[in-house]
């Protein structure tokens, strides 16, 4: 067998159906690089997204660590002062009591002289 006796068949439907198919295939590819392009894009934006809800949650935590900072320091405080005003306590109570009594002698003392000079009439 020579080179001169192999034909190749020649069919041009089936090399036009071939063409056709190539040419559906590369749509086909086409959309589906778009596809992923437009998915790629939405994934940026989200990852954008992403870091910007994730710096803003560390700026809230690192609020809320220096708030309880300052709420130790004010419950420090708070408790310094409540010692202060329970040590104090016993005194302002002898003294409340002084001005009660001071109070009611002098409503008495009041009450005695008007009785006193509306009996003198």
């Amino acid at each position: 067998m020579n080179d001169d006796d192999v034909r190749c068949p020649f069919n041009a439907d089936v090399v036009e159906y071939r063409i056709q198919a190539l040419e559906k295939s590369i749509e086909e590819i086409s959309r589906a690089v778009k596809s992923i392009a437009e998915t790629t894009e939405k994934i940026a934006r989200l990852e954008e997204r992403h870091s910007e809800t994730r710096e803003a949650l560390e700026r809230a935590f690192s609020a809320i660590s220096r708030t309880r900072d300052e709420m130790k320091g004010l419950e420090k405080d708070i408790d310094r002062r409540l010692r202060s005003l329970e040590a104090d306590m016993p005194a302002v109570r002898e003294t409340s009591g002084w001005v009660k009594a001071g109070v009611i002698s002098l409503v008495g003392l009041v009450l005695f002289a008007a009785i006193k000079l509306s009996l003198r009439f």
